[in-house]
């Protein structure tokens, strides 16, 4: 058998990251953590041997962050011991993301290797510009929050920036 349950018929778990960092917009990991989960409920509901969700918060530290919101979120592990591999959201920023792109160089470089490793990376609004800064989005179409366009384009001019799409996809991106 070539899964983690063990058992004829299941499926391994699909493994689902959200980094979390000061500032981030709360809605950007609980939103989809949401969809996700109700995603899920509805599989197992018609199919049992359906896969379950392995869904972590990942942190620079393991301290709690504050959100904007004023939500603290504990992450369930630091970015030096977490893994490549499956699904990584990336959620928008509040105000100019610049100031807190400095404050994680760590996730930006675990960024650059999880996507080399195989992983699929869901930006949201301005949490885009985590993956433009390790280089990933360089030659490949993205979108920002309409006031960070003039920014995006300075910062990371080798990126094929949609300003009028609310989506874009390329590769595992």
């Amino acid at each position: 058998m070539n899964n983690l349950t063990e058992q004829p018929g299941r499926q391994s778990p699909v493994k689902i990251s959200l980094l979390v960092y000061e500032h981030m917009l709360t809605t950007s990991v609980s939103l989809p953590i949401e969809m996700l989960r109700a995603g899920e409920a509805i599989a197992r509901k018609y199919d049992r041997n359906a896969p379950k969700l392995s869904i972590q918060m990942i942190g620079e530290t393991l301290a709690p962050v504050s959100t904007r919101a004023l939500i603290k979120l504990q992450p369930d592990i630091e970015i030096d011991q977490a893994q490549s591999g499956g699904y990584i959201f990336i959620p928008s920023l509040w105000r100019n993301p610049r100031p807190q792109l400095r404050k994680y160089p760590k996730m930006i470089a675990w960024l650059k290797k999880s996507w080399y490793d195989g992983a699929t990376l869901i930006g949201g609004g301005t949490g885009v510009c985590f993956m433009a800064e390790s280089g990933i989005l360089d030659n490949h179409p993205a979108t920002t929050h309409w006031h960070y366009v003039e920014q995006f384009k300075r910062d990371y001019p080798l990126v094929d920036l949609k300003p009028d799409f609310f989506i874009t996809q390329s590769e595992r991106i």
